[in-house]
């Protein structure tokens, strides 16, 4: 058994690099991605934070087209939080009568 290195391309321009955001891994087949986890998962494909050309991530249906990705929506800017309580302003019962 030997290692097998596979070059993706020979051209000496820099092709531009998608960067992984999670470890993903290929199927038995080597067809399919899934996640880290997946009981189905073979073949690590790349690492987080790991890059792979565009045309592979292309291939392998990792680029979502801009129309399907969508903002992250944070709190409304207008609502401050109630400020805390104030557990000093209440003065305890003296146990003593």
């Amino acid at each position: 058994m030997g290692l097998t290195i596979n070059l993706l391309s020979d051209s000496k321009e820099e092709q531009p690099m998608w960067i992984s955001p999670r470890r993903l891994f290929l199927t038995a087949d080597r067809e399919r991605v899934v996640e880290d986890g997946d009981v189905e998962a073979r073949f690590l494909l790349v690492g987080k934070g790991g890059e792979m050309p565009m045309a592979e991530a292309e291939r392998y249906g990792l680029l979502k087209p801009k129309a399907e990705v969508k903002a992250v929506e944070g709190p409304p800017e207008d609502k401050a939080m109630p400020p805390p309580k104030n557990k000093a302003a209440k003065r305890g019962r003296n146990k003593k009568r």
